[in-house]
C-alpha cells in the first residue's frame, strides 16, 4: 500500500487503482502515482474533488466558446469544480442564520444546474462518500 497526503485527506492506494469517469461511469485503472499527481496537479490536491469531477480522458464534455445561455464559456471544467468546491464549502461553514445559508446553496445549485446535468448534491455526496 503506498499512503497520500490529501488536502482533505489521506489515502492508501494499492499499486493499480480503479477510479470511476463521473460522466460515463466507466472504470478506469491507474497507477498510484499518476492517480496522486492528477489529484495534485488538476484537482488542488482536493480528493473528494476528484472523485466528484474525475472525467476520463478522451469522455471530456464538448467545449464551446459560448453556452446556451450567449454567456462567454471559456472553462467550463474549472467552473465545474470552481461550484463543486465552493458548495462543498458552503455546506459546512456555519452561517449566522439558516436561511443565508440555504440561499448559498440554492444559488450554486441554480449555477450548476443552468450549465450541467443533473444536481450538484448528487455529486457533493459522491464526494462525500470518499
Amino acid at each position: 500500500m503506498f499512503n497520500y497526503q490529501f488536502m482533505d485527506c489521506e489515502k492508501a492506494f494499492p499499486s493499480s487503482v480503479e477510479v470511476v469517469c463521473t460522466q460515463t461511469k466507466e472504470k478506469v485503472k491507474m497507477y498510484h502515482k499518476q492517480l496522486a499527481r492528477l489529484v495534485e496537479k488538476k484537482y488542488r490536491n482536493n480528493y473528494s474533488l476528484f472523485k466528484a469531477s474525475y472525467i476520463k480522458k478522451g469522455n471530456k464534455p464538448e467545449e464551446r466558446n459560448v453556452d446556451e445561455y450567449g454567456e462567454y464559456n471559456s472553462a467550463p471544467e474549472g467552473y465545474r469544480k470552481y461550484l463543486i468546491t465552493a458548495y462543498m464549502a458552503a455546506k459546512k461553514q456555519q452561517f449566522a442564520d439558516i436561511s443565508a445559508k440555504m440561499a448559498c446553496l440554492s444559488f450554486l445549485n441554480d449555477c450548476y444546474s443552468k450549465r450541467y446535468n443533473g444536481s450538484i448534491e448528487e455529486v457533493v455526496k459522491l464526494a462525500e462518500q470518499s
